[in-house]
Formats: structure tokens, sequence, C-alpha cells
């Protein structure tokens, strides 16, 4: 959650043609990104040492799973920032490209993975080491062809600082929400009751398809919002925020009508025959889709805004 806070100091830094401010809050944003991973890392060590001295070792292949999968998710975690530096730039669609080429790779490894050799430790590393790469290729890309990007680098402890506060209750918020979707799981699991897993599950999954046309239309709005703010044009991202609640409204018109009369077939073609797939939830799940498309573009709008309109 430092990547959006990070956004809005980055896109000032970039209207003044300041490389070694541009360069140093980059700079700083990805040493503290990375720090909190390395802590978090750490801490999941201590409880996981903790774990193995009170209750006995991991066995064959959690141990190896859960450490690879520990180990990739800290590097992304670390990479993330060339993604947010990315969008101050407005390059959000160059980002876009790589996360696509990243999907198709992932596909691929998936498909290789599960053909010749399936296997808990082949299948993670297959997910989630093609779009590490990428991420990395992004990164590297962004910072040699910048010149905003070659100034001088010096860790700033006050933008430091700044980006932790300002995302501390934006991660717990995260932590919430994970907790939130997991812990039914880990109920349902411990009461062996395979069924309300599968169905829960299932359920879970389709009101995660919200977030496909929401990231699609909010991802480069908040940074194209600051941007306009960082040069007091208001006018600008005021006008492109009413306009898109008027398509808001079009297509959540369009998407609750397709979804009464379509969804249960579409659902049932993509997933399975479920009885959870009625004309009821489908309008529901369209309805819930433009909710959030809605309260996102707002949130867009208050994320950009924050420390920028006092020049910071």
């Amino acid at each position: 959650m430092v990547g959006q806070s990070l956004v809005r100091k980055l896109v000032v830094a970039i209207r003044n043609t300041d490389a070694d401010r541009t360069t140093s809050i980059a700079f700083t944003g990805a040493i503290t990104v990375a720090s909190a991973a390395i802590t978090i890392g750490a801490f999941v060590v201590v409880a996981f040492a903790l774990k193995n001295i009170f209750f006995g070792g991991m066995e064959y292949p959690a141990g190896p799973l859960y450490i690879v999968a520990g180990s990739i998710a800290i590097l992304r975690i670390m990479v993330a920032t060339a993604g947010r530096v990315r969008s101050a730039f407005q390059q959000t669609h160059i980002e876009n490209i790589f996360s696509f080429v990243a999907n198709l790779a992932v596909f691929l490894a998936v498909f290789t993975a599960m053909t010749y050799k399936p296997s808990p430790l082949l299948l993670l590393l297959a997910i989630s080491l093609p779009p590490l790469f990428f991420q990395m290729a992004s990164g590297w890309l962004i910072f040699i062809q910048n010149p905003l990007l070659q100034g001088k680098r010096t860790f700033l402890p006050e933008i430091a600082g700044e980006l932790l506060s300002e995302s501390k209750w934006l991660s717990l918020a995260q932590i919430g929400t994970i907790l939130e979707r997991q812990v039914p799981l880990v109920i349902f699991t411990i009461a062996s009751a395979p069924a309300l897993v599968g169905q829960y599950a299932i359920a879970m999954q389709l009101l995660l398809m919200a977030a496909g046309p929401v990231i699609m239309i909010t991802v480069p709005l908040m940074p194209a919002v600051a941007d306009s703010m960082a040069l007091g044009n208001n006018a600008w991202w005021s006008t492109r925020i009413n306009f898109l609640i008027k398509v808001i409204v079009v297509i959540g018109v369009a998407g609750v009508a397709s979804a009464l009369f379509f969804g249960p077939a579409t659902l049932s073609l993509v997933f399975g025959v479920n009885h959870l797939f009625t004309h009821t939830s489908c309008g529901l799940l369209a309805a819930w889709i433009t909710a959030i498309l809605a309260a996102n573009c707002y949130y867009c709008v208050l994320m950009a805004a924050g420390p920028i309109v006092t020049g910071k």
C-alpha cells in the first residue's frame, strides 16, 4: 500500500522535471518497500521457527513449498515499486503489456507442469516465476530509459516516514480483507466440510470477478487524477469523473440486465453447473461489481488528493 502514496509524491517531482528529486523518491520508495518485505519475511521465519520448536517440524512437501512461496512473495513485494513508478509516469499501459505477456507465460508454464510432472511445488513455480521475471524486466527498463530516473540517488528519511505513515491503515485494511476471505476456508476445513469449502471458494471467486472491470478503469485513474492535481488542473479530473459516473451507470444497468438473463448459463459454462448460479445471484453480482466500480472511482480521487494538495 506504499505504492499509492509513492505515486502522489512522484508526480510532483516529475512535473517539476527534477531528476534528483524524482530519482531519490523512487529510490526511497524501493528501499522502504524492500525493508518492509524483509521485515515481514523475518517475522514469518521466526513464527515458523517457534512453531517447529513447540509443535514439531513440517514434513515434505509442505516445508519447501512454504519456503519457496514465501521467498517469491517477498521478492514480488520488493520489485512492485517499479509498477508504481510507471504509474506516476502515466505508463500503466506498458505495465499492462508486461502483465499480459506474463499471464501468457503462466498459462504455458502451468499447462506444461500439469502435463508432464504435476506437483504442488512445480505448479507454484509455474504460476509465480513468470510474473516475477516480467516485474523485474519492467522495472529495469523504466529505470534505464527515463532521464528523470538518472539523477542522484539519496535516501530521504522524511519521505520514507510519510510513505509508511500513509500506508499503515491501508495495509491493516488489506490484512483484514485477507482474513475475511480465508478464515471461513480454514473453519470449513477444520470442520471437515469439503462441500462447503468448494461452494465458498466458488462464491468468493465470483465476487473477485469484480476486480476485473474495477482494475481496468481505476488503476490508471488514480495516477491521472494525481497528475492533474499536481498541475492545479482540477477541472480536468472532475470532468472525467463525472463522465465515468455516467458510463458506470449505463454499464451497470446493461450489466445487471444481461446477468439476469444470461448469467446462469454463462457461469455454468465456465465453472460447471452449480445451484449457486441463479438469475437473482447473477444480477446481484453484476450490481455488486457496478457498486464497487463507482466506489473505487471515488476512492481514487481521495487517494490522489492527500498531501498533494499542500504541495508535499
